[in-house]
């Protein structure tokens, strides 16, 4: 993970101590030991005067001894994302994101008149459980924690007990934890989603298109929100040929998504067309052209669906405007012999169609179109009677 999305969150530390355990019990026991040892010498060797000073100075050493033994402080620290703790035996570090569990376990007083709780969280040290717990009054619980019962008693170790009352460091650690690991998701998200991206591309390049459809829709899953995986899909979809009013769909929703993409009115105008969408079609290809003024396609393709509708004079005018951008494009000029021929104007259409054909012998629509106009051009007048 990059530094600088790690350095936005700020240090969290706070200072716990040891709740009793096999440990600290083991520690205390020694202490308790010698001062039975010294008040029994002190009784046997001391006169009977000083027997009872001695035992207090002695009774009073082993409480000091003992409320040391439990009251280390142990410092625990999350910093970017370096986790440590420090202090009376531990000396931990780990960096986020860990594994890790946060939960609540609430506990009634016998006379059933206040309720204790426990916020706790559960780290996983190197694949032993460490436990931190900060006791709280239940209605000073902020959401969101799942209960979690019994989970310091079920695991049976040392647990750290913050030393100050709620509101504590162990709230805080719990949150800038959780944002961490937002934060990572994050990243590894989007690490991914722009591998399968960069996947995608080739595959599009390579005319793998039904593979680029999974690919794309690999990303809408993780990301439902990515205009560019709606677009790279209905991109697919069209090539494919297959579901092509999904290819609309999804063209569609690239706009909705990100309105500024003004490549999506093309692709989609294409997908109309093979569609027979002519009316959508017509309307695309003028909102594509009001960016690309100086694309003969797109004058091509609203030509077409202005001759679909029937317009002729509209489709005359696009297919005029292709040749002048595009005067080599034989398919301009086979468009502008079908409406001229439309319009009546028969030598002027059947001169495009030549037209076409010097551009390109092979292209069969302009040959067709040229007999079947010359054919009718020869053809006798019957007289009437």
């Amino acid at each position: 993970m990059p530094n600088n999305r790690a350095d936005e969150i700020p240090a969290i530390e706070g200072y716990f101590r040891r709740t009793q355990s096999k440990r600290s019990v083991a520690r205390i026991l020694p202490v308790l030991v010698l001062a039975g040892v010294a008040l029994a010498a002190s009784i046997t060797l001391l006169p009977p005067l000083l027997i009872l000073p001695v035992a207090v100075v002695i009774a009073l050493s082993a409480a000091l001894l003992t409320l040391s033994s439990r009251t280390k402080r142990v410092k625990v620290r999350l910093a970017n994302d370096q986790f440590s703790v420090a202090g009376d035996g531990y000396d931990l570090q780990l960096r986020a994101p860990f594994r890790c569990k946060t939960g609540v376990e609430r506990i009634m007083t016998p006379d059933r008149d206040r309720e204790t709780c426990f916020i706790r969280i559960v780290i996983d040290v190197h694949g032993k459980p460490l436990v931190l717990e900060e006791q709280v009054l239940a209605g000073d619980i902020p959401p969101p924690l799942d209960e979690i019962v019994g989970v310091s008693s079920a695991l049976g170790l040392a647990d750290l007990t913050s030393l100050s009352p709620y509101p504590g460091p162990l709230w805080a650690l719990i949150q800038q934890l959780r944002r961490l690991e937002r934060t990572f998701a994050s990243v590894e998200s989007d690490e991914e989603i722009q591998s399968l991206n960069r996947l995608g591309e080739r595959q599009l390049s390579s005319k793998r298109h039904i593979e680029a459809i999974g690919t794309y829709s690999a990303i809408i899953r993780q990301a439902p929100n990515s205009a560019s995986a709606y677009f790279g899909r209905g991109t697919a979809r069209y090539f494919a040929r297959r579901n092509l009013d999904k290819a609309v769909n999804d063209l569609t929703t690239t706009l909705r998504l990100d309105p500024r993409r003004n490549d999506v009115y093309r692709m989609r105008a294409l997908a109309r067309a093979a569609l027979g969408d002519w009316t959508n079609l017509r309307d695309d290809c003028s909102a594509a052209l009001q960016f690309s003024p100086q694309t003969a396609e797109l004058y091509n393709l609203r030509g077409n669906a202005c001759y679909r509708l029937e317009d002729y004079d509209g489709a005359l005018a696009d297919f005029e405007a292709a040749i002048e951008l595009e005067p080599g494009r034989p398919e301009s000029y086979y468009n502008r012999g079908l409406a001229r021929q439309q319009s009546g104007r028969q030598r002027e259409a059947l001169a495009d169609f030549e037209h076409a054909l010097r551009l390109d012998p092979e292209f069969e629509p302009a040959a067709r179109s040229r007999d079947a106009l010359q054919r009718q051009a020869v053809r006798p007048i019957k007289s009437k009677t």
